[in-house]
């Protein structure tokens, strides 16, 4: 997806998309980043579908290719340092959010092995526990 204003792109991975049920402004939706909300207005029904559909879509494709990239259950057993919160920290990279580099991220996904910030942890849970278990490293366990 372009952002044709500022010409760069927007990893579809970790968006959601928003319709906007409004009255005076219909056939608005938007298109929700860890960064900021891009609100868009089609210009009759037949658009808005279209384009709600292709965003759909998008989303889905950018999210089925990232799980077939995940490691298998039999690799994932490998990572015990998980049990230990002192290991997860200390691995190179996660002093940083694996999705936005916020520094001193307070929350894991367990099934993928990275660390994150809230709000990206927010997005992670958004996308459900078949993509990606979030858990907090202060009050969660790993179990």
């Amino acid at each position: 997806f372009k952002d044709s204003s500022k010409n760069s792109s927007i990893d579809l991975l970790l968006c959601s998309l928003k319709l906007i049920p409004d009255e005076k402004e219909p056939l608005c939706f938007q298109v929700i980043t860890l960064q900021r909300k891009l609100t868009f207005k089609a210009l009759n029904e037949v658009d808005h579908s279209e384009w709600i559909d292709a965003i759909t879509s998008a989303i889905s494709r950018r999210v089925s290719t990232q799980i077939s990239s995940l490691p298998s259950d039999n690799e994932l057993s490998s990572l015990d340092f998980l049990n230990d919160i002192a290991q997860v920290r200390d691995v190179p990279g996660n002093n940083q959010c694996a999705d936005c580099n916020a520094e001193s991220p307070q929350w894991v996904s367990i099934n993928i092995g990275a660390l994150m910030c809230l709000e990206c942890s927010g997005v992670h849970r958004s996308l459900g526990t078949h993509i990606t278990k979030i858990r907090s490293l202060e009050m969660d366990s790993f179990k």
